[in-house]
């Protein structure tokens, strides 16, 4: 399963089902599978954050 297929199914339905937890955690392992998750999580909970304090984009790089 590809990170990004994490992403799409946390962020779609806000929870992993049993059936993707048991692959990422047969392909990654217990802490592996954690970090995953929480990195995911964070994300999910950073993007909602901004869009509820309806935070734009930046038009131009800032580096």
């Amino acid at each position: 399963m590809a990170i990004v297929g994490l992403w799409r199914i946390q962020f779609d339905d806000k929870w992993v089902s049993d059936e993707a937890l048991k692959a990422i955690l047969t392909r990654y392992g217990v802490r592996q599978a954690t970090e995953l998750i929480l990195c995911c999580s964070y994300f999910n909970m950073l993007s909602r954050f901004l869009e509820s304090m309806r935070v734009e984009l930046e038009s131009t790089p800032a580096f």
